[in-house]
């Protein structure tokens, strides 16, 4: 991607505190309009990233563009990038409405566009009524959308976030994160968004940049990091996945034939050049596996195997089953449990070889 299609570009950018190398010759292009998250684990780098563009931190090496602007060593005030931490970071004495317009008022606008901006605002975010509040008056949803507002009300195009959920309980996250979506489509800002949770980063993102030890793993639409992981880290930090390692025995006209331990596996060879011998990895989404009842009453076609439940757990949406089968222990999701209830004791497993994602060359 050029430039010119960027409105953040970031280039070979390395940061290190002391001996740590936090980010390691990251580059990154996010797009105008659009909502990318960058998705790790606590010390993998991404929050120094978002530190680097917001200019809390310069890179000891590398460049960061912003608008084709180059901005190293430009000072936070000149970025136009605000930035919204975890903590709200409100004026505890000011009301909505004062902490809202705050930026408005050191910008000496006058008082009736001060209003006016101030009631969009309010508006745009659910908080109409609430103008009088103090924070500590309001529920940590409403105070995190008043900081939103704040950020967004001077006009900037860009907003940065840093773990803005994680101080909301679970029903309260979802609606939020609804709202910021639904906020950042509206108004056409880019938005760029720090977590680690994976359930944020799929529901909320244009692109995901997933982070580790200070490197990008991969960058890539929430379907492409969740069904097409470029590695091992990725496809396990992103949802949950049974893992075969194996060997390719065959090659057939459509399919690949894996063996794997005691396990022969076909896997549909579209997008994949292996060829036998190669050493490999098989991923398969819990979602991707059937689980049926009855011992062997689906016959001995490809892909299917006998097994026996073990353990399972109930989350309204599905049953999450753990069966033992071949050589291994499975993990299958049943999304219709309304529908068939739960499942004991010997069950079939069929594998769609559609559905299974092959890592070529990488062993645990």
């Amino acid at each position: 991607m050029s430039a010119e299609k960027s409105i953040i570009k970031i280039e070979n950018v390395t940061k290190q505190f002391g001996a740590f190398k936090a980010i390691n010759n990251v580059s990154l292009d996010i797009q105008k309009g659009s909502f990318t998250t960058l998705l790790g684990p606590s010390g993998c780098g991404k929050t120094t990233l978002m530190r680097l563009i917001a200019g809390f931190h310069e890179p000891d090496s590398g460049s960061i563009y912003i608008e084709g602007n180059k901005v190293n060593g430009t000072p936070v005030y000149k970025r136009n990038t605000p930035l919204v931490f975890q903590e709200y970071a409100l004026f505890p004495h000011m009301t909505v409405f004062e902490n809202i317009a705050y930026g408005l008022k050191l910008k000496r606008m006058p008082p009736n566009e001060i209003k006016e901006k101030v009631e969009t605002m309010l508006d745009m975010f659910g908080l109409q009524g609430m103008e009088h509040r103090y924070p500590k008056q309001m529920s940590g949803g409403q105070q995190q959308r008043v900081a939103f507002a704040r950020a967004l009300i001077i006009g900037q195009n860009i907003l940065l976030m840093d773990e803005p959920l994680s101080n909301l309980d679970a029903k309260m996250r979802v609606e939020v994160r609804n709202d910021i979506r639904e906020m950042q489509q509206r108004a056409g800002i880019t938005a760029i968004f720090v977590t680690h949770d994976q359930d944020e980063a799929l529901s909320l993102s244009d692109r995901i940049a997933v982070f580790n030890k200070g490197t990008i793993y991969q960058v890539g639409t929430p379907w492409e990091v969740y069904f097409k992981p470029n590695n091992k880290f990725v496809a396990d930090f992103v949802g949950v996945a049974n893992f075969l390692d194996g060997e390719v025995v065959g090659v057939e006209a459509q399919d690949f034939i894996v063996k794997c331990a005691d396990m022969v596996i076909r896997v549909d060879k579209t997008g994949y050049s292996a060829k036998q011998g190669d050493k490999v990895t098989l991923v398969i989404r819990p979602e991707c596996i059937s689980v049926l009842p009855g011992e062997g009453s689906h016959g001995t076609s490809d892909n299917v195997w006998s097994g026996v439940i073990t353990r399972s757990s109930f989350l309204g949406r599905m049953i999450r089953y753990w069966a033992e089968a071949g050589s291994m222990q499975w993990i299958i999701d049943d999304s219709s449990p309304s529908v068939r209830g739960y499942l004991e004791g010997q069950v079939d497993l069929v594998l769609d070889k559609k559905k299974i994602h092959m890592l070529i060359g990488e062993q645990s």
